[in-house]
Protein backbone atom coordinates (compact mmCIF):
# COMPACT_ATOMS: atom_id res chain seq x y z
CA UNK A 1 0.00 0.00 0.00
CA UNK A 2 0.58 3.32 -0.62
CA UNK A 3 0.77 6.22 2.24
CA UNK A 4 -1.56 9.16 1.49
CA UNK A 5 -0.98 11.95 4.38
CA UNK A 6 -1.30 15.58 4.68
CA UNK A 7 1.37 18.49 5.69
CA UNK A 8 0.91 22.37 6.45
CA UNK A 9 3.51 23.99 3.83
CA UNK A 10 3.77 26.79 1.34
CA UNK A 11 4.42 25.67 -2.44
CA UNK A 12 6.17 26.65 -4.89
CA UNK A 13 3.85 29.27 -6.27
CA UNK A 14 1.77 29.99 -3.32
CA UNK A 15 3.58 32.18 -0.26
CA UNK A 16 0.75 31.14 2.52
CA UNK A 17 1.02 27.90 4.46
CA UNK A 18 -1.61 25.69 3.14
CA UNK A 19 -2.44 22.28 3.43
CA UNK A 20 -0.75 20.02 0.74
CA UNK A 21 -1.45 16.34 -0.35
CA UNK A 22 1.47 13.81 0.42
CA UNK A 23 2.35 10.43 -1.33
CA UNK A 24 4.55 8.31 0.31
CA UNK A 25 5.68 11.26 1.96
CA UNK A 26 6.57 13.63 -1.06
CA UNK A 27 4.18 16.32 -2.08
CA UNK A 28 1.71 14.84 -4.90
CA UNK A 29 2.56 17.84 -7.12
CA UNK A 30 6.38 16.70 -7.22
CA UNK A 31 5.18 13.27 -7.34
CA UNK A 32 3.31 13.76 -9.89
CA UNK A 33 5.95 15.38 -12.21
CA UNK A 34 7.58 12.06 -12.67
CA UNK A 35 4.42 10.92 -15.08
CA UNK A 36 3.43 14.06 -16.72
CA UNK A 37 5.32 17.47 -18.33
CA UNK A 38 3.88 19.98 -15.66
CA UNK A 39 4.52 22.53 -12.73
CA UNK A 40 5.47 21.43 -9.71
CA UNK A 41 3.71 24.72 -8.08
CA UNK A 42 0.44 22.85 -8.56
CA UNK A 43 -1.88 22.80 -5.21
CA UNK A 44 -4.77 20.23 -4.32
CA UNK A 45 -8.20 20.82 -5.31
CA UNK A 46 -9.57 20.11 -2.33
CA UNK A 47 -8.21 22.98 -0.98
CA UNK A 48 -11.31 25.43 0.32
CA UNK A 49 -10.10 28.32 -2.27
CA UNK A 50 -12.66 28.01 -5.40
CA UNK A 51 -15.43 30.22 -5.74
CA UNK A 52 -17.57 27.93 -7.83
CA UNK A 53 -19.73 25.69 -5.08
CA UNK A 54 -20.36 23.46 -8.53
CA UNK A 55 -16.66 23.13 -8.68
CA UNK A 56 -15.86 22.55 -4.73
CA UNK A 57 -19.06 19.65 -4.89
CA UNK A 58 -17.47 17.96 -8.17
CA UNK A 59 -13.95 17.42 -6.42
CA UNK A 60 -15.54 16.25 -3.12
CA UNK A 61 -18.07 14.18 -4.81
CA UNK A 62 -15.31 12.41 -7.08
CA UNK A 63 -12.24 12.24 -4.53
CA UNK A 64 -14.07 10.07 -2.38
CA UNK A 65 -16.46 7.76 -4.79
CA UNK A 66 -18.88 5.97 -2.75
CA UNK A 67 -18.26 2.33 -2.30
CA UNK A 68 -17.87 0.16 -6.01
CA UNK A 69 -17.84 3.75 -7.91
CA UNK A 70 -15.14 4.92 -10.18
CA UNK A 71 -14.81 8.32 -10.76
CA UNK A 72 -12.55 11.02 -12.80
CA UNK A 73 -11.47 13.24 -9.87
CA UNK A 74 -9.79 16.39 -10.18
CA UNK A 75 -6.88 16.90 -7.34
CA UNK A 76 -4.22 19.21 -8.49
CA UNK A 77 -5.01 22.53 -10.44
CA UNK A 78 -2.89 25.90 -10.93
CA UNK A 79 -3.04 28.46 -8.05
CA UNK A 80 -2.90 31.49 -9.98
CA UNK A 81 -6.73 31.30 -11.12
CA UNK A 82 -8.21 28.08 -8.66
CA UNK A 83 -10.78 26.88 -11.08
CA UNK A 84 -11.41 24.25 -13.36
CA UNK A 85 -9.81 26.68 -16.36
CA UNK A 86 -6.49 26.49 -15.53
CA UNK A 87 -4.18 23.08 -15.29
CA UNK A 88 -5.89 20.03 -13.78
CA UNK A 89 -4.66 17.02 -12.95
CA UNK A 90 -7.30 14.39 -12.72
CA UNK A 91 -7.01 11.18 -11.28
CA UNK A 92 -8.56 7.80 -11.52
CA UNK A 93 -10.18 7.09 -8.30
CA UNK A 94 -11.92 3.67 -7.34
CA UNK A 95 -13.03 2.93 -4.26
CA UNK A 96 -12.74 -0.95 -3.53
CA UNK A 97 -14.02 -3.07 -1.10
CA UNK A 98 -10.22 -3.39 0.59
CA UNK A 99 -8.89 0.07 -0.15
CA UNK A 100 -8.81 3.08 -2.80
CA UNK A 101 -7.09 3.37 -5.48
CA UNK A 102 -5.71 5.57 -8.46
CA UNK A 103 -5.63 3.13 -11.70
CA UNK A 104 -4.58 6.35 -13.52
CA UNK A 105 -3.29 9.58 -13.36
CA UNK A 106 -3.28 12.73 -16.46
CA UNK A 107 -3.96 16.19 -17.69
CA UNK A 108 -7.45 17.33 -18.44
CA UNK A 109 -8.43 18.01 -21.45
CA UNK A 110 -12.37 18.88 -21.55
CA UNK A 111 -13.83 22.16 -21.35
CA UNK A 112 -14.32 22.42 -17.78
CA UNK A 113 -18.13 23.72 -18.29
CA UNK A 114 -20.30 22.61 -16.92
CA UNK A 115 -18.05 22.31 -14.24
CA UNK A 116 -19.24 17.71 -13.88
CA UNK A 117 -17.60 18.15 -17.38
CA UNK A 118 -13.85 18.02 -16.05
CA UNK A 119 -12.24 15.14 -16.31
CA UNK A 120 -14.39 13.67 -19.29
CA UNK A 121 -11.41 13.75 -21.87
CA UNK A 122 -8.22 13.29 -20.05
CA UNK A 123 -4.33 12.71 -21.84
CA UNK A 124 -3.64 9.88 -19.30
CA UNK A 125 0.20 9.01 -18.57
CA UNK A 126 1.25 5.75 -19.99
CA UNK A 127 3.68 5.24 -17.56
CA UNK A 128 1.73 5.72 -13.88
CA UNK A 129 1.58 2.19 -12.78
CA UNK A 130 -1.29 2.95 -9.90
CA UNK A 131 -1.19 3.64 -6.17
CA UNK A 132 -3.69 1.94 -3.32
CA UNK A 133 -4.60 3.42 -0.22
CA UNK A 134 -5.82 2.47 3.14
CA UNK A 135 -9.27 3.25 3.45
CA UNK A 136 -9.44 4.72 6.92
CA UNK A 137 -5.90 6.80 5.63
CA UNK A 138 -7.78 8.12 2.68
CA UNK A 139 -10.84 8.97 4.55
CA UNK A 140 -8.90 11.10 7.41
CA UNK A 141 -7.08 13.11 4.33
CA UNK A 142 -10.41 13.74 2.96
CA UNK A 143 -11.67 14.81 6.31
CA UNK A 144 -8.72 17.05 7.06
CA UNK A 145 -9.45 19.26 3.80
CA UNK A 146 -13.04 19.17 3.93
CA UNK A 147 -12.54 20.27 7.38
CA UNK A 148 -11.14 23.67 6.45
CA UNK A 149 -13.15 26.79 6.64
CA UNK A 150 -13.99 28.16 3.15
CA UNK A 151 -11.52 31.28 2.79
Amino acid sequence: MNEISTVVRKSENVSEAHLDLLIDGIALAQTIRQYLTVDSGLVPCLLPWMDSLAEVEVVRSRFFPSEGAVANAPVLMCPDDLDFWCTIIIAKIEHRQDCISWSAIGLNRSEPNPPDAIGCEVEWSPSFAGWRFSKDAYRKVFEEFVGQNHS
